[in-house]
């Protein structure tokens, strides 16, 4: 049975853990990673909260096929945006001490500004 000193100390460590995630927050807001296609014609910039932060281009990409720099543009996004996730997954790991629990796999909700 919970006791009201039980009860402090399950609020004290549920604070504590929301200290730790909003901490964890701010890191991933300032972490980048980068996906490229094309071999390197086109690099999509990602923070570790999944939001893309920047998009480079050759130029000469320009005045080629349209859709092909679309296609590219796409394939550096959906790498980029992958490895944010393979980032915050790695963070929170170190977070939990290496247990994420089943639910928590794609914690980019909880971790999102505001969230």
């Amino acid at each position: 049975m919970l006791s009201f000193g039980n009860m402090g100390e399950l609020m004290r460590g549920a604070q504590g853990m929301q200290k730790k995630l909003a901490e964890l927050q701010e890191r991933l807001r300032g972490m980048t990673v980068t996906g490229e296609s094309g071999g390197g014609a086109v690099r999509v910039t990602a923070n570790g909260q999944g939001e893309v932060v920047r998009v480079e281009f050759d130029p000469a990409m320009v005045d080629k096929d349209r859709e092909l720099l679309q296609g590219l543009m796409v394939a550096a996004v959906n790498q980029a945006l992958a490895r944010a996730r393979e980032q915050s997954q790695k963070e929170l790991s170190n977070l939990l001490g290496g247990f994420v629990p089943p639910g928590l796999a794609g914690l980019s909700d909880i971790i999102k500004p505001g969230g």
